[in-house]
């Protein structure tokens, strides 16, 4: 799911945060 990661990386929190 690379757009969901670099989706959360611009919101400054990963998807595993």
């Amino acid at each position: 799911i690379e757009k969901v990661e670099k989706e959360a990386a611009k919101l400054g929190k990963g998807p595993f945060q």
